[in-house]
């Protein structure tokens, strides 16, 4: 069994390079975060990932990705769902999700995903907030993600007219939070922890 130290460096880790982070220790990490006295608290447990397809070779539809957003919020209705124990796992699917829609880019057409992205974010503001505690910085493990697949957007089409439309769309969910401006620049700069 490892020791609490070990443990406590693993966490670290995991935060510390959130694009490397294992979605099945993002899962489980608040066993070890919470507070042992709340630990035993009995909860939802949730599917690894929304039904999506995986096939890389088959372009990917924004209804795709709206049905597996969907699908996820479901999950936070259950009568067991719990925001605080639950919030590895909803992160852990939503990296899952945003793992799906990165391999299936390269077959994907660019308006289709710049707009799939603006998607996320939107999502990530007006449901995922909500649905999950992220008191813990759980949050930050699909947000990179978020700007990773941004960044590589913007870095393969950086003047394609779907982005004045994509910054409208996260202009508006992070004014609807109370959030600073959001672009694609700040998005893209969410892979390196530029928040």
């Amino acid at each position: 069994m490892a020791s609490t130290a070990d443990i406590r460096r693993e966490i670290d880790g995991l935060f510390k390079y959130p694009l490397e982070a294992d979605v099945n220790k993002i899962r489980i990490i608040v066993n070890y975060t919470a507070l042992p006295s709340k630990r035993l608290v009995t909860h939802a447990r949730l599917p690894n990932c929304p039904k999506i397809k995986t096939d890389t070779k088959k372009p990917l539809k924004i209804k795709e990705v709206q049905s597996a957003l969907k699908e996820m919020k479901k999950w936070s209705k259950r009568v067991r769902y719990d925001s605080y124990f639950c919030a590895g796992e909803m992160a852990a699917a939503f990296c899952e999700l945003l793992d799906v829609i990165e391999t299936r880019l390269s077959s994907s057409s660019p308006d289709e995903t710049i707009n799939i992205m603006a998607c996320c974010v939107d999502w990530y503001y007006r449901q995922f907030s909500q649905i999950v505690d992220g008191s813990d910085g759980i949050w930050i493990f699909p947000v990179t993600r978020i700007g990773k697949i941004v960044a590589q957007l913007k870095c393969n089409y950086p003047s394609h007219s779907a982005w004045s439309e994509f910054n409208e769309v996260v202009g508006d969910a992070a004014t609807w939070w109370g959030a600073g401006p959001l672009d694609v620049e700040v998005i893209a700069g969410w892979k390196d922890g530029h928040f």
